[in-house]
């Protein structure tokens, strides 16, 4: 929110190169925070099981959690990792294989949805849309500045309310939201370009901040919470890298794409994505399984999945046995 309000600070000064100023003011910040993690921020005790130094994640346990439960700690650590690497044999051609490929549909889908469904088209390019509708550069500013005051305020709602309605509710109450606020900007820029000058144009400002209070109480976090819930664990790595590369890639092309598209339909542009809008809505309510409240296990249950690999409930248990066997090795040692 600060860094909107700065850049608009900054588009005051009497030169072209004002742009460089709020790139370089950012160096600041992240010196700080390379200062703080070296002095303040203790090392990670995986990463210390990893290397075998379990004194010194004893040390860091103790001071995070207290002596008590250190030593339980550490020897839950130290499971996980076994079966982090019993899993590593699962492979990226697992990913499409029997009831796993429809985990990988789901999660790449969500998060290539959130992007296509236009929250960087307006993002981007906030100043020109504004400026579209009528606004003034100076004015065109300070309302993208606003962009960041709505996208703080309403990244708070789901921390305090996601989980009491669930997954797939937020997302159809979120999608709802984009698709009228959309169609509220192109009804706008459509006034604008056969009324230049109206009044009426400079409520385009709505609904922008409109879309982001749905966009960041829906999408903005619910799209990575279920991608991240779905895949077992053996293969949620790997899920999450395809997922991640979904929403990546799906956001180029809106980078890429808004501008010429933009140039050669104007306002229909926004009609497209609320369409978009539309096709998120149908494959939140009919295709995803809700997750609230869900184990790891009963999670794996739902997509027909054996809870420990991820294959399909095939009678294939290899994989399960290296990784129980794994987790039996540590705890006999631990006994010993």
């Amino acid at each position: 929110m600060v860094v909107f309000f700065v850049v608009y600070g900054f588009f005051f000064m009497k030169s072209n190169d004002w742009w460089r100023f709020p790139i370089a003011i950012q160096i600041v910040p992240a010196l700080i925070l390379a200062v703080g993690c070296w002095v303040w921020v203790p090392p990670s005790p995986r990463w210390l099981v990893t290397q075998e130094r379990y004194d010194c994640a004893h040390e860091v346990l103790c001071r995070l959690h207290g002596s008590d439960v250190a030593e339980l700690e550490i020897k839950e650590i130290r499971e996980s990792l076994d079966v982090e690497d019993a899993s590593t044999q699962a492979t990226w051609a697992d990913m499409f294989k029997g009831a796993v490929l429809w985990i990988t549909f789901l999660g790449t889908t969500i998060q290539f949805l959130q992007q296509i469904t236009g929250t960087n088209a307006i993002f981007y390019y906030a100043p020109t849309l504004f400026m579209k509708g009528g606004l003034s550069a100076e004015a065109a500013n300070l309302a993208t500045a606003g962009v960041g005051v709505v996208l703080f305020l309403a990244a708070w709602i789901p921390v305090m309310y996601f989980d009491r309605l669930g997954r797939k509710t937020w997302l159809q109450i979120g999608t709802v939201g984009m698709f009228f606020a959309l169609i509220g900007i192109a009804m706008l820029l459509r006034h604008a370009e056969h009324h230049p000058g109206d009044a009426a144009n400079n409520a385009i400002v709505i609904f922008p901040y409109f879309f982001y209070t749905f966009f960041n109480m829906s999408w903005s976090s619910g799209s990575w919470t279920y991608a991240a819930e779905i895949f077992p664990s053996a293969l949620r790595a790997k899920g999450n890298a395809l997922c991640t590369a979904s929403l990546w890639i799906s956001n180029f092309i809106v980078a890429q794409t808004t501008p010429p598209i933009a140039s050669a339909i104007g306002w229909g542009l926004y009609i497209l994505l609320a369409l978009f809008c539309v096709v998120a809505f149908l494959f939140v309510r009919y295709a995803l399984i809700e997750t609230r409240g869900r184990t790891l296990e009963e999670m794996s249950q739902l997509f027909g999945l054996d809870d420990l690999s991820g294959k399909a409930n095939d009678g294939n248990s290899e994989r399960n046995e290296l990784l129980r066997s794994s987790i039996d090795s540590t705890r006999e040692d631990d006994h010993e």
